[in-house]
């Protein structure tokens, strides 16, 4: 798992200490509420594979969130983003879709569960996969 020591310290540099320790908690939650699921409904992988998967996204989870709202506004461009109304009112609603975007281009993940929880961490959506569902509470509700 040496690529995510590598996140943790670029997060380190790029995050403010606020943000970074909110984004280790966020982790930690995530892994709580993972464990604590019965899987026997769930076909999507082991245990292990997946709690890795999920501590990833949780860890990636707001790593545009400090972004200027200049800085979301041309990212969400430049990643052929659409951009609504209330975005451009309130463009930090969009450090999650740029976010998303942004984690395949800087670290080249393509794992959808790990894509999709980054993307939907703060509104959800149709269809939600359990990473998703998991880092959307383990957001919400860390200490």
């Amino acid at each position: 798992m040496g690529k995510l020591k590598d996140i943790k310290n670029d997060l380190k540099k790029r995050l403010s200490e606020h943000r970074y320790t909110h984004t280790e908690s966020v982790a930690k939650t995530a892994l709580k509420i993972y464990e604590s699921i019965d899987l026997s409904d769930y076909k999507e992988t082991s245990f292990e594979d997946f709690a890795k998967r999920i501590e990833l996204g949780a860890w990636l989870h707001d790593s545009c969130k400090e972004l200027k709202k200049d800085e979301l506004m041309e990212l969400a461009k430049f990643y052929k983003i659409k951009i609504y109304e209330e975005d451009k009112q309130a463009p930090n609603l969009l450090h999650a879709r740029v976010g998303a975007a942004w984690i395949q281009d800087e670290y080249e993940i393509e794992d959808p569960y790990i894509f999709k929880a980054v993307e939907e961490h703060t509104f959800g959506g149709v269809d939600m996969l359990l990473s998703s569902k998991v880092v959307y509470l383990a957001d919400m509700i860390e200490p």
